[in-house]
């Protein structure tokens, strides 16, 4: 089974276990690593009911997940390259999209020598290369040959037009983020005189220790519905 394969079919099985959970639920479970995804996630989960082994849609009448790229990309947290990938495995549908390992593929193969290559040549040589049957096995081939075989061959994807490198994890906004809710999901209601005073003795997250650039992450993780604010105390949103 394709490396990828097992996140995508985690990620079903996920909403069906988040039928009948809470915002802090999916919080708790993501660590420090979270974004804004939580969110994303718990509203598309309330959008679903299981009914007779299937996933069905609560306010769409009874209707079924959409076999339609436009309408899963209308969904929450759900993005063309998701869209697609859906179509592919859960459908069968001979559909291209694009990912990390897809993508390193077809740059080495399609575009040697060639840089600054734009997604919609990548997108269209896959379409033109699609099988006419066994669609998932193909893009289970095409994630594992990315993600193995090409490992020491460099990484092609530094010659998408697209290319942006990731930033270290530690000492990130996003780590700043994820420590905030690790600690309200911990304490329950904290202070934010508490959290201030743990961010200034972590030498990764120190930036942060400044009262402006840390209500600052407090009121984006407020906006995003991740957390709730009672006076100077924080707690996770439930």
């Amino acid at each position: 089974m394709g490396l990828r394969i097992t996140f995508l079919i985690g990620a079903f099985g996920l909403l069906y276990a988040l039928l009948g959970f809470r915002m802090y639920d999916i919080q708790v479970r993501q660590g420090e690593a979270l974004g804004a995804q939580a969110a994303s996630i718990h509203e598309l989960a309330g959008m679903l009911t299981p009914r007779r082994g299937s996933i069905y849609f609560t306010d769409k009448d009874g209707g079924r997940i959409p076999a339609d790229s436009a309408l899963l990309a209308g969904l929450p947290g759900i993005g063309p390259a998701t869209a697609g990938a859906v179509l592919a495995f859960a459908f069968g549908k001979r559909t291209a999209f694009l990912e990390t390992n897809i993508r390193r593929v077809f740059l080495h193969y399609f575009f040697r020598g060639r840089r600054r290559v734009r997604d919609r040549e990548i997108l269209a040589k896959i379409q033109a290369t699609l099988p006419k049957r066994n669609i998932r096995e193909w893009y289970w081939a095409l994630m594992d040959h990315g993600a193995l075989a090409l490992k020491g061959t460099g990484n092609p994807n530094r010659r998408s037009a697209g290319y942006a490198r990731q930033p270290p994890f530690a000492g990130s906004r996003r780590q700043a983020r994820g420590r905030i809710i690790s600690m309200a999901a911990a304490g329950g209601v904290v202070s934010e005189r508490k959290m201030l005073a743990e961010f200034k003795d972590d030498r990764t997250l120190k930036r942060y220790g400044s009262p402006r650039a840390f209500r600052g992450i407090i009121r984006d993780l407020a906006r995003d519905g991740l957390i709730a604010r009672q006076g100077s105390r924080i707690t996770l949103h439930r």
